[in-house]
């Protein structure tokens, strides 16, 4: 990606997060700065951390939880986009509801399993 193409995900990101937290501008660039000085320890890049974070605060999971948790889902997803947006998914509803429905855990487990089955 171009250093001008950067910039406008970046920019993009910080105006998804500022309109997410109801105008928080100063909440929205730290956010988005943490994620984009993770992003070299992640094989997924800024886009796909940014989706997680954006969909766990849609559901109305805090910002530092979100941020948190997306890391720790990526972790366990090991670098497979569609798992890791499966597990936010997932893990978003279940957040913001404050509970784990029956279909959402099979969705975990089914996640989990298909990976360890293809190993």
């Amino acid at each position: 990606m171009s250093v001008f193409g950067e910039g406008m995900s970046r920019q993009n990101a910080v105006s998804d997060f500022e309109t997410l937290l109801y105008g928080d501008k100063e909440v929205a660039q730290n956010l988005a700065e943490a994620i984009r000085s993770t992003d070299a320890a992640t094989l997924y890049g800024t886009d796909t951390m940014n989706e997680a974070v954006k969909q766990m605060i849609g559901y109305g999971v805090d910002t530092e939880t979100s941020f948190q948790m997306s890391e720790a889902l990526s972790d366990i997803a090991m670098g497979d986009k569609n798992k890791m947006g499966s597990l936010s998914m997932a893990f978003s509803q279940m957040a913001g509801l404050r509970k784990l429905q029956t279909s959402w855990g099979r969705w975990l487990l089914t996640a989990d399993l298909r990976k360890t089955a293809n190993k």
